[in-house]
């Protein structure tokens, strides 16, 4: 079996659902800025015309969104798992894909989170860090990072 296929399922899992969010707010940004409808009143006779409001953003985005963030969250975390075994035999306790925008911080507290990954693992974990690029707080796994701990 592959070792990374938790983390492959999950990347799929995510994509799927990240897809389909996307074309759920398309067919809601297509619609009309307005409800309009018409209905005969039974007393009276009379039709009546309503124009509403913009019906609000569907709920269940929010809940799409945060489970599309959790299976990308988790395949990192996963990939790290299966890498820890791959080189140390066993799985780590405490090991899961660190991220941090400081140097020093991931030398203090990242490095502990991957030390049972391969050296050579270690290394292109580090150089995909945040801290490593000019604009840190807009590196994309420093969104999924603060998103990731913002829905827990």
């Amino acid at each position: 079996m592959d070792p990374f296929a938790d983390s492959f399922r999950r990347l799929g899992r995510a994509e799927k659902q990240l897809y389909s969010l996307r074309d759920e707010m398309q067919k809601w940004l297509n619609r009309k800025g307005y409800t309009f409808s018409i209905r005969r009143n039974a007393k009276t006779g009379q039709y009546v015309a309503k124009i509403g409001e913009i019906q609000a953003i569907p709920e269940d985005w929010a809940i799409t969104a945060t489970e599309v963030v959790h299976h990308l969250r988790a395949a990192l975390d996963n990939a790290i798992h299966h890498l820890s075994i791959a080189h140390s035999g066993q799985a780590i306790k405490g090991s899961e894909f660190p991220v941090f925008q400081n140097k020093k911080l991931f030398g203090d507290q990242g490095k502990r989170k991957i030390r049972g990954v391969s050296p050579a693992c270690q290394a292109i974990i580090e150089a995909a860090q945040p801290f490593q690029y000019h604009a840190p707080d807009d590196h994309k796994l420093w969104v999924l990072h603060e998103l990731s701990n913002s829905e827990k």
